[in-house]
């Protein structure tokens, strides 16, 4: 057995860290992105660019509880920014974090899927297919390999396993950054997907998946998480996590490997800012 609310915030304090690092990373390599990151209470609040999808606030509410002044904090910093102000929120948050949605007029925009494995459980999963080879790619390697790396995931027009499009400037950030180990998949001289995985407090979360539309459905996708697994299991992880939508097309692969539903978060967006403070 275990702590529903203790998994919950390990879970999105990995989710907050993993974000926090990726827009950082991006204002140093991106200066013309105008990416930043800023506390908000016990989350953050991150700008990583004009239409980025991670534009709001993560981990808020998962320590403590949350005023209508931090929340004010969060939508002053995206109002500067033409934008209305977007929260995560985790069913395990503080219940104040609901209240004070509701009292300054959020309202839901959709659904996302938070899964979890423990690594040293044992799961019948498929062994990867033999032709087809992955190569993990860390900080510290060749500079040409990490801009491989982000050219495959930003190659053509394509819809990704895990998030609806990648261009080559949201790529980059995930190649470059210092927690970051990235994976491609190929089949003899051809990378044919790609993926990246994060490490925070013994922790490891998959992101950014893609697999070539072509190749689909031919075990790309999972050599790709088999590799991702093994990799935080030799690197001392207890813990993984994935995240999906509920009508993800990954979701029966993220099955097989083990993992379970901890919970289903909401993304809430204000839809005007409020008269006054509660």
């Amino acid at each position: 057995m275990f702590d529903e609310r203790l998994l919950a915030r390990r879970l999105e304090a990995l989710d907050r860290s993993n974000y926090v690092s990726y827009a950082q990373t991006k204002a140093l390599l991106l200066p013309a992105s105008h990416s930043q990151a800023m506390p908000v209470a016990d989350g953050w609040a991150l700008f990583t660019g004009v239409g980025s999808p991670i534009n709001r606030v993560y981990g808020l509410g998962m320590t403590g509880a949350i005023r209508g002044s931090d929340l004010e904090q969060a939508e002053l910093f995206y109002r500067e920014r033409g934008l209305a102000s977007q929260v995560d929120l985790c069913p395990l948050a503080h219940p104040s974090l609901l209240q004070s949605l509701r009292a300054r007029d959020y309202r839901l925009l959709s659904f996302k899927q938070t899964w979890f494995r423990w690594l040293h459980e044992q799961v019948d999963a498929p062994a990867p297919p033999g032709h087809i080879r992955v190569e993990s790619i860390g900080p510290e390697a060749d500079e040409s390999l990490r801009l491989r790396w982000a050219r495959t995931v930003s190659s053509g027009d394509h819809a990704t396993v895990d998030s609806p499009e990648i261009d080559i400037e949201t790529a980059l950030p995930v190649a470059f950054k210092g927690d970051s180990t990235c994976f491609l998949a190929w089949i003899g001289d051809e990378p044919v997907g790609a993926a990246a995985l994060t490490i925070h407090a013994g922790a490891a979360v998959c992101f950014s998946a893609f697999v070539r539309p072509a190749l689909r459905r031919m075990g790309v996708q999972s050599a790709l998480l088999h590799a991702r697994i093994q990799f935080a299991v030799g690197a001392g992880c207890d813990l993984a996590m994935v995240q999906t939508s509920p009508d993800s097309p990954s979701l029966g692969n993220v099955r097989r490997f083990g993992f379970q539903i901890a919970y289903t978060k909401a993304m809430m967006e204000q839809t005007a800012p409020p008269e006054h403070s509660p």
